[in-house]
């Protein structure tokens, strides 16, 4: 019975986020939250236009969510793969799925070198970069 309910709780906790990023209208919002280091810098993060990637995903607009970020697009499935692992270790107790929580120091690298490089190249100010901004 405990595990059903971890599975049901693991299921709904992502149709919610979903429904509520598909109805979320950033213009109208009151609780949106900007990016600190774009209100402080002026320069993208890597995760900014994340949301409204999201956003537009959820509603198709599949190009339109690579334009705001394409790197968060890219991640989605590793995204979805973590939190699958994530239930089955922490919800479900599998303790051989703990080993798919453990990624090796290339990865970390690889990962880190990814974050900086698009860091920098969606901040450069011109053409073709200037297709990696969310704006």
């Amino acid at each position: 019975m405990k595990k059903i309910l971890i599975i049901i709780f693991a299921i709904v906790i992502p149709v919610l986020l979903c429904i509520l990023y598909y109805n979320y209208k950033e213009a109208e919002s009151d609780w949106s939250v900007q990016c600190g280091l774009y209100k402080l810098t002026g320069l993208f993060c890597p995760g900014c236009g994340g949301q409204r990637a999201f956003h537009n995903l959820l509603h198709g607009h599949f190009l339109k969510a690579l334009r705001y970020n394409i790197l968060f697009v890219a991640a989605i499935p590793f995204f979805i793969y973590l939190y699958y692992i994530l239930v089955q270790v922490y919800g479900l107790g599998n303790k051989e799925y703990v080993n798919g929580l453990l990624f090796s120091p290339r990865f970390a690298k690889i990962f880190l070198i990814v974050l900086v490089v698009f860091f920098i190249i969606r901040n450069i100010p011109c053409f073709p970069f200037t297709y990696l901004s969310p704006l």
